[in-house]
């Protein structure tokens, strides 16, 4: 009789031994790192693109950075996570209203009696975005291509963008043409009369979540304008087209 409540006990004590440990198993998972490692633990705390905290079976607790983490795989669902444990994926509102500011240089393509060497430019544009490829938007924005000779236009225009890749980080596009209406000052310039304005340049944004983007942009802009300028009794006109590399620093929201 002792021995059979021996067995019973026995018996009764390895099925919870047994259900504890698949209870444990939920929380078990195999990081494999980018450097060839594999770890193996519960899970002690979880954070989402940032990193993940295991206790190993020595009683070793390691906070593992996500950006080290290959792949990931839990025993209990037989199935390999090929993304990076908390790996934010593609989120751009690929569709949807936007908002765009730059800060940038305008450098003289020619030379710098055509307008000095570099100008200076501030933008502003809003739109549509109808897809990942093309959106269309109005804007305005202040350039000052020769400071010295406050030679400055302010041009409204318009633009189509779109972006290359369904990536967070993508290569993309802008086209932007209107009227720069030049503006006159009470030393040098007298009169100024605007033209017609053409910037096609290309860029790089970076992130694609939520929230505010950067974006770093090269492009060509053409601009038509004319100074007539008066020193005392001499005055002269200068009718130009500035031909100028732009280089632009961006926010996307």
């Amino acid at each position: 009789m002792k021995n059979l409540f021996l067995l019973i006990a026995l018996f009764l004590g390895g099925g919870l031994a047994l259900s504890a440990q698949s209870e444990g198993d939920q929380d078990v998972i195999f990081l494999y790192l980018k450097k060839g490692m594999t770890l193996e633990g519960k899970v002690v705390e979880l954070s989402p693109g940032e990193s993940i905290t295991i206790l190993t079976a020595y009683g070793h607790t390691i906070k593992v950075p996500d950006r080290k983490i290959k792949r990931y795989y839990y025993p209990q669902n037989q199935k390999v996570d090929v993304l990076s444990l908390g790996e934010k994926k593609y989120g751009f509102k690929e569709q949807g209203l936007y908002q765009y500011a730059t800060l940038g240089l305008i450098m003289n393509t020619v030379n710098s009696e055509s307008g000095g060497a570099v100008g200076f430019q501030m933008t502003a544009a809003m739109g549509y975005q109808i897809n990942r490829w093309i959106g269309a938007g109005i804007g305005g924005s202040a350039d000052f291509y020769r400071t010295g000779a406050s030679e400055m236009v302010f041009p409204v225009f318009t633009e189509l963008r779109g972006y290359f890749l369904e990536e967070n980080s993508t290569p993309y596009y802008i086209l932007r043409t209107g009227y720069g209406f030049a503006s006159a000052n009470e030393q040098d310039v007298h009169e100024a009369k605007g033209g017609w304005m053409i910037n096609p340049a290309v860029g790089w944004r970076l992130g694609g979540g939520k929230g505010l983007k950067m974006t770093f942009d090269v492009g060509v802009q053409f601009q038509h304008a004319e100074f007539n300028y008066s020193r005392g009794a001499e005055s002269s006109i200068t009718d130009i087209v500035y031909k100028r590399l732009n280089m632009r620093l961006g926010f996307l929201f």
